[in-house]
Order: structure tokens, then sequence, then C-alpha cells
């Protein structure tokens, strides 16, 4: 049998080879002094598209997507304990700036490049390029932490990480929806319904959480060494109950 093979029906060896792999990328980024990112994402393509030994939709099957999404809380949740109000206040301007004109230039530009360098029809460039304004968190956050930048640039690059990913996704959305019904009001008119039943179940969630792990903590009903699982738990619990209520929600509740 080929490796291929045997990787794929191994859920052990593949979560082995996966944390070891991850490990030591980490620690080459370390020993290089270079963004563990980059070789995370290197790693990433060698073992899977480039030689085909780990399939994740094969592997995985329709475990996939949640672990992808829960992935993606935590690293939201982590970037988000690292933001400070007396930051935003610094940035506001800028951020709100950056989230609202710097998108739609961001989708303009985009979208003429696929169209006039990738050939692509006017409709998947402009899809394409709401897909492509959102800079992402799980990257930014990570490569924040290793070149750590001071001053306004660092506070800024945090928040816009944090912000720009479900405003993103909801153009994309919006963008896909009007293309495929023709009907751009009917798409707005989705596009904040959407957003404002998203903001106010994220909102609502997030409260209720932090009402409850701070009653918890204070009132010591959680022994301390069960203050981190405690909070693990509660981020997965609330960001899994946001999703149900509303797709998408979740990432704005982290």
């Amino acid at each position: 049998m080929n490796i291929g093979f045997n990787l794929t029906h191994n859920l052990l060896l593949v979560f082995a080879i996966i944390i070891i792999l991850g490990v030591l990328s980490q620690w080459l980024a370390w020993r290089y002094r270079l963004p563990a990112i980059l070789i995370l994402i290197l790693v990433g393509l060698l073992i899977g598209p480039v030689t085909g030994y780990i399939n994740p939709e094969i592997i995985f099957k329709d475990l996939l997507i949640p672990f992808v999404s829960l992935g993606v809380a935590l690293i939201l949740f982590e970037g988000g304990m690292n933001l400070k109000i007396s930051e935003l206040n610094k940035v506001g301007n800028t951020i709100r700036r950056l989230v609202t004109t710097g998108v739609i230039v961001s989708w303009i530009l985009i979208s003429l490049s696929a169209l006039a360098v990738l050939g692509l029809s006017l409709e998947i460039s402009l899809v394409f390029g709401a897909i492509l304004v959102v800079t992402g968190p799980t990257v930014i956050l990570p490569l924040l932490s290793h070149v750590r930048p001071k001053g306004k640039v660092g506070y800024t690059l945090k928040w816009e990480g944090m912000f720009i990913d479900p405003i993103g996704a909801l153009l994309a959305t919006v963008v896909f929806e009007s293309i495929m019904t023709g009907c751009v009001q009917g798409a707005m008119a989705v596009f904040f319904l959407s957003i404002s039943r998203t903001v106010l179940i994220s909102l609502l969630l997030s409260l209720i959480a932090a009402s409850l792990i701070l009653i918890l903590i204070k009132k010591d009903w959680i022994p301390d060494f069960l203050d981190n699982p405690l909070t693990f738990a509660s981020v997965i619990a609330a960001f899994t109950i946001s999703n149900i209520a509303n797709a998408g929600s979740g990432t704005i509740f982290v």
C-alpha cells in the first residue's frame, strides 16, 4: 500500500503527523527567526496538495469544516484577549476607514485585477474580489506576534484583523446572492437583516457567557485550576450556539 492510502485510513497516524509537523514548524520558525505562519503554510502545502499524503477532505470528511471553524474561533479569541479598548480609542477613526472605505476600494481594485489579469468573468471577479478583501486574522495575528510592531501601527493591524473577517464574509455573501438572484436590492436587504441578527445574537451571547464566567469565578464556585478549561469550554459552546442560531455569527461573538 502506498503512503497516501495508509495515512487516509489511519486517523491516529494523521493526527500524530499533524501535531509533530506543527510543533516542528514552530521550532524552525523560532530557530531561523521567520514568521511561523509561513513555515506552517509551506509544510501544509507539501504534506497536502503537493504530495497528496494527507487529504483532509477525504480523511476528516464532514468533520473538516467544524474543526477549521473551531480553530479559527480559538485563534480569534486568543487574539481578542490581547485587545484593549484604550488602543481602539487611539486608532478608531483609522479602523473605521479601513473596514468601510478600505474594503470597498480593495474590492473594486481586486475585482478589476482579476478581470484584466486573470481573465475571469465579471461575476466571478466580483465574488473573487469580495473574498480577498479579508486580510485574515488567522494570518495577521500570528505575524504580529512575530514582528511585534509598536504604537498605532500594531494597534491598527490587530483591530483591523479582528473586524475585517466577518465584514468580508458578509460582503462576499451579498455579492454572491446579488449575482445568483439578479436582485441587488434584495441582496442588500438580506445583508442588513443578516448583519443585524448577527451582531444582536453575538452581543447577547457574549454578555451571557462573560457574565456567567465572571460570576462563577468571583464566587469561587470554580477552582482555580478549572478557570482556563471553563473559559475554553464557554467559548466553544457560545460559538457553536451562535453559529446554529445564525450562520456566521460565531466569528463576531469571539
